[in-house]
């Protein structure tokens, strides 16, 4: 059981990090068709290997994700922009406004791909 939930973190974790970078190992996607084949969503001819893209259990995890994505949480200073998390408040109410119910499971693992892009988004500032 612990390796299938450390499995859903890094998932997760990845999702996020993805949603940053583009993709696993820093290749940008410029196209829906490409992004939805990263992200493991079906209706295209190819998708994921097993060890990329998200897991079915967690897609609507990320689609949640995708309709708070801009809530971020954002200090300016003299070294540019600083990302601290997401406006848990301004969340709340796009899931809200979006029609999906926040369960805590659900809000775990928006948490869980926070971090993976909040990790992404400070790499790409240093």
């Amino acid at each position: 059981m612990a390796g299938a939930v450390q499995g859903q973190i890094g998932k997760l974790t990845w999702a996020g990090r993805a949603w940053v970078t583009g993709a696993t190992g820093g290749t940008r996607t410029d196209d829906a068709a490409s992004d939805a084949v990263l992200f493991g969503f079906s209706g295209f001819d190819d998708g994921p290997a097993d060890d990329e893209g998200l897991w079915a259990d967690h897609q609507s995890a990320f689609l949640a994700f995708l309709a708070i994505c801009t809530q971020w949480r954002v200090i300016a200073g003299e070294a540019g922009l600083i990302h601290t998390g997401l406006d848990y408040a301004a969340a709340d109410a796009g899931l809200r406004r979006a029609g999906i119910e926040t369960t805590p499971d659900l809000w775990a693992d928006l948490r869980i791909i926070e971090t993976g892009a909040l990790a992404a988004l400070r790499e790409e500032r240093s």
